[in-house]
């Protein structure tokens, strides 16, 4: 399998069926609105669990089978969430910020700081109250 295929940017479409508080660790305490949530991540190496299909699995496995370690960890974690679609966007380059940008265009708000600490984005979990068109 090439680098190309290994690596790259990632989209979940999350569904939250009920208004639901939740504690994102550093992050302190959330409220999440039912509906829909675009999280948007990367997964750049090229072997082992940061490969764009491992870190996948990780997000579609069981979460009470798996150590907290991302902000969307603690989200996925709580019952009342449900992974409705995905997308993956193959890539050399890292464009999870630019990916961000386009669906804030059309998000009703983000939830700040929420997956970008290791960027200049505002949040990288936007909120949509209908479903996504993708």
């Amino acid at each position: 399998m090439s680098d190309l295929r290994l690596k790259g940017t990632y989209v979940l479409v999350i569904n939250l069926s009920r208004r639901i508080q939740i504690n994102v660790g550093a992050l302190g305490n959330f409220s999440f609105e039912n509906g829909y949530y675009c999280y948007v991540g990367s997964a750049m190496a090229n072997a082992g669990s940061s490969t764009l299909i491992n870190r996948i699995l990780r997000h579609l496995r069981n979460p009470n089978l798996r150590k907290i370690h991302w902000h969307i960890d603690y989200f996925l974690k709580n019952p009342n969430t449900q992974i409705v679609r995905l997308l993956l966007l193959p890539s050399k380059f890292r464009m999870e910020c630019e990916v961000v940008n386009i669906f804030k265009k059309e998000a009703e708000y983000s939830i700040s700081k929420f997956g970008s600490s290791d960027c200049k984005c505002e949040s990288h979990l936007l909120y949509f109250r209908d479903d996504l068109p993708i």
